[in-house]
């Protein structure tokens, strides 16, 4: 039921999006509630977090009427992805906010996993230790054996 009402809001979102700016905001408002209580047990707080402030940026982005037509259609693209109901996975959140970051012109948030490939940490540099005496050459046992 959640799923069909956030259809119908979504389709006032693409009929007014661009003539009444508030009644847009008025919808990611209403939307992002429904969508984070959707969000399943694997979704942290931190990235709960970053939906709701994505959606709200969003929300302002809207009230000023300025929005990339590109943009919107992705952020309505996700939200007919979510249309089917069921629970969210950390991954469609994640895509959600960054679409929803990039409507409203904001720099997305930092990823909180760590990417799969570590970057390499540099080795200290060091000098080598003084030398203390000389270094006798080396002999193997068969020419010490000779």
């Amino acid at each position: 039921m959640g799923g069909a009402i956030a259809i119908l809001l979504l389709a006032a979102l693409v009929v007014f999006a661009f003539k009444a700016g508030s009644l847009l905001a008025l919808t990611f408002r209403t939307v992002a509630p429904a969508i984070v209580e959707r969000l399943s047990d694997e979704v942290g707080e931190e990235e709960r977090s970053r939906l709701l402030s994505a959606f709200e940026a969003a929300a302002k982005q809207a009230e000023t009427g300025e929005l990339d037509p590109e943009r919107l259609l992705a952020v309505q693209r996700q939200f007919g992805n979510l249309a089917s109901g069921g629970e969210i996975d950390s991954e469609a959140a994640a895509a959600l906010s960054r679409d929803l970051e990039a409507l409203a012109g904001v720099e997305p948030a930092p990823a909180s996993q760590p990417s799969a490939t570590p970057e390499p940490v540099p080795a200290p540099e060091t000098e080598p230790p003084p030398p203390s005496e000389e270094i006798p050459p080396f002999t193997s046992a068969v020419d010490a054996a000779a």
